[in-house]
């Protein structure tokens, strides 16, 4: 898949360092297959330009795991018994996890929630693509109260 790197969702990744090659479009297709997810077209579009990243949007950290590791990591989480209605794709780097929610029809939505609670109650909505997961991060939503 060839990717526009002027294109939007990559330009509004600036601040987040590729962490190597694109993911094939091969890749991208079996890791949707595997997960029985549909991912946002903008998460597909970023991940075959940068297959995961890392770095500061904003004042805030955020990294995009690399696809195999998205595809390991849950698979295992699964068979250890979490639920299978969740994804885990990325985190805050301080216990904040971004996790596709594949309850609804169509892409998967994007929610936070912290990596140790699976319950429904501590999930906070971010949106639907990878662009507003983007501003969510950008803006300190998922922020908690300062000390």
């Amino acid at each position: 898949m060839s990717v526009n790197r002027d294109s939007s969702i990559v330009a509004r990744s600036a601040g987040l360092e590729p962490d190597g090659e694109g993911a094939s479009t091969e890749q991208l297709a079996e890791a949707q297959r595997q997960l029985d997810v549909t991912f946002p077209p903008d998460y597909i579009e970023f991940m075959a330009y940068a297959n995961g990243a890392g770095g500061f949007i904003g004042e805030a950290l955020l990294y995009l795991y690399r696809l195999e590791r998205v595809v390991e990591r849950n698979l295992e989480d699964w068979e250890a018994g979490f639920p299978r209605h969740y994804v885990e794709f990325g985190s805050d780097g301080g216990g904040e996890a971004y996790v596709f929610d594949k309850r609804g029809e169509g892409a998967a939505r994007i929610i936070q929630k912290p990596a140790d609670s699976d319950d429904p109650a501590d999930a906070i909505p971010v949106g639907a693509t990878l662009a507003e997961l983007f501003e969510f991060v950008r803006q300190g939503a998922g922020l908690g109260p300062l000390e």
